[in-house]
């Protein structure tokens, strides 16, 4: 089986969550070399080098403009051809987009109805694109792969697809950095203007991010506890406000737009506990993440976090900023939540890997190309 992976869409720095997809995904495939697969990467000129990272052939594009419309052109009318004339069995598509004509079987990676669930939360032109395209493509597609039990009831719910199409493959988590690859915390955490004892959040820039609702219970949560604890904000850019204002971060509170993976490991390692209060979310990578490096974890109960959590989280309502500082006090100062959030922590981490999204996501593709 010949696999073509289109991956014209990655921007490194960007698409930070499926980014982590990919490369959990084809870090495995790398690794596994199957003796009965191959995989071809159709790159542009923007990703070519950084995807040599793996090791698998690569094809480079010309599609790799400023225009998000010519890339989408391109993806619908020239790659599925381009496909079949290298040999594919299979088209991949890991990001949404799709090719609604194609003269061989084509997966795609359905992540969430982000577009349809909580369209506010998304540009005008993203939402018009995804509502155009999205549907189209994962009605045509031979399979729709999605990340969470949640995601596969709203696709089959919005986007009519029968269940039997879609196939749930959990993503995994590993901590940033190897042990050995470790760096000098304390002097790392002062250079970065971070003390001593921290609460960490890690949330790309968008409203459904709910960043000023953490803020908020956060700073109640310190009130009512009288903790020294500062909240430490990794992602927050352009914030929407659900209230008037922006966000003015003071020194309970510090903000970073973007980190290396050797700097974030560095804050996981160092928090006394991690939060989450996004009202929507496909997945939740950094929750699973945050668990892995085993920190008490405080969540919002919507969405596929529960899925997610498990019981080794306290949940809360997103929503109610009094509700996220009463779970911040739970996970942060209760010794028995924290007990009982570390027995549970070590059989959840257990339910997620890459290596197993890795196989679910091959006999997915196999069955595809197999007719």
């Amino acid at each position: 089986m010949k696999v073509g992976v289109n991956l014209l869409f990655m921007r490194y720095g960007f698409n930070r969550g499926t980014w982590t997809y990919v490369d959990g995904l084809l870090g495995r495939a790398a690794q596994s070399r199957d003796s009965d697969s191959e995989w071809l990467l159709f790159t542009n000129e923007r990703n070519h080098t950084a995807l040599g990272r793996f090791g698998l052939p690569r094809h480079c594009c010309r599609a790799s403009g400023p225009s998000r419309v010519t890339r989408v052109a391109f993806e619908q009318a020239i790659l599925p051809a381009l496909a079949n004339r290298r040999g594919c069995d299979v088209l991949f598509c890991p990001a949404y987009l799709a090719p609604v004509r194609s003269r061989i079987p084509v997966v795609v990676t359905v992540h969430d109805t982000q577009f349809l669930d909580v369209p506010e939360t998304m540009p005008w032109a993203s939402r018009l694109l995804y509502r155009a395209v999205v549907p189209r493509g994962a009605r045509a597609a031979s399979s729709v792969i999605t990340i969470s039990q949640f995601s596969r009831d709203q696709i089959a719910r919005y986007l009519g697809i029968d269940s039997d199409r879609i196939h749930v493959t959990h993503l995994g988590a590993s901590k940033k950095v190897a042990e050995d690859g470790q760096l000098k915390s304390k002097a790392v955490l002062r250079r970065l203007g971070v003390r001593d004892p921290y609460v960490l959040s890690v949330a790309a820039p968008a409203r459904h991010k709910n960043t000023e609702r953490l803020i908020e219970g956060f700073r109640v949560f310190k009130k009512a506890n009288g903790s020294a604890h500062t909240l430490v904000l990794i992602g927050p850019r352009e914030q929407r406000p659900y209230g008037s204002g922006a966000v003015k971060p003071e020194d309970d509170v510090v903000s970073f737009e973007f980190l290396s993976d050797e700097l974030l490991d560095v804050l996981y390692r160092g928090a006394s506990g991690f939060v989450l209060a996004s009202y929507y979310e496909g997945f939740g990578l950094p929750v699973l993440e945050a668990l892995t490096y085993d920190l008490p974890v405080a969540c919002s109960w919507v969405a596929s976090l529960p899925e997610v959590a498990g019981e080794a989280a306290v949940g809360f309502d997103p929503f109610d900023v009094n509700s996220i500082a009463t779970a911040l006090s739970r996970t942060l100062l209760d010794a028995a939540t924290r007990d009982a959030l570390a027995r549970a922590r070590a059989r959840q981490v257990q339910k997620f890997s890459w290596a197993e999204c890795y196989r679910k996501t091959h006999e997915v593709l196999r069955q595809a190309a197999a007719g």
